[in-house]
């Protein structure tokens, strides 16, 4: 939890060192992150006080990084294999593909090196990362981790997050349902049937 502050607060650092975030408005959004334990990037977002697309091209262009539109990529199935859906959502980051034994990575924030270097740790591969925009990467997430059927096969044992912090749109909601759904059908209370009817209610419903 710390960690991500730090990233965080690199990030919204950097926006005022190159004038995207007025000195004011950093003040009143780092304090407000942190009486709702919040982002201040997702808040900075939420309260339009930056541009997305501006802060990705300065970003592209002061760390010499390439961007990715990632809503017009193909996302290999074996590369979010990778990534466990608690850990994606919660480091707003999406795997692309694994290439030349490395995987591929998308994230918005470029100063999550510990985040990196926990992921190369887990999953025994080197990451390399490209940016994107905060937006895509989130409905990458909902799509290909929480609203696609094919999730009720896979339990998320990623424990090491506190997913009470997270701050993205009903990711939690959908966490839960798929962890309760995969219970329900692995303990027989209700067969797949009913499983896969009752996930298609709530994903109505969100």
């Amino acid at each position: 939890m710390k960690s991500q502050a730090n990233e965080d607060k690199l990030f919204i650092e950097f926006l005022v060192q190159n004038n995207l975030l007025k000195l004011d408005d950093y003040v009143s959004l780092v304090k407000e992150a942190e009486i709702k334990n919040l982002s201040p990037i997702y808040l900075g977002l939420k309260n339009n006080l930056f541009n997305e697309d501006f802060v990705l091209n300065l970003l592209s262009e002061k760390l010499h990084l390439p961007i990715l539109k990632v809503s017009e990529t193909t996302i290999e199935k074996k590369a979010l294999e990778l990534v466990e859906p608690s850990f994606a959502s919660y480091n707003d980051l999406i795997p692309i593909k694994l290439e030349n034994n490395e995987l591929l990575i998308a994230l918005f924030n470029p100063f999550k090196d510990k985040v990196i270097l926990e992921l190369e740790e887990k999953i025994k591969l080197k990451i390399k990362f490209f940016l994107a925009k905060r937006t895509d990467i989130i409905d990458l997430i909902n799509k290909f981790y929480y609203q696609n059927s094919k999730a009720l096969v896979k339990f998320d044992t990623y424990n090491s997050v506190d997913k009470t912090n997270r701050d993205n749109n009903k990711l939690i909601t959908y966490d839960a349902t798929i962890k309760l759904l995969n219970f329900l059908e692995q303990t027989k209370i209700f067969n797949s049937n009913v499983i896969k009817f009752l996930f298609t209610e709530s994903e109505k419903t969100n």
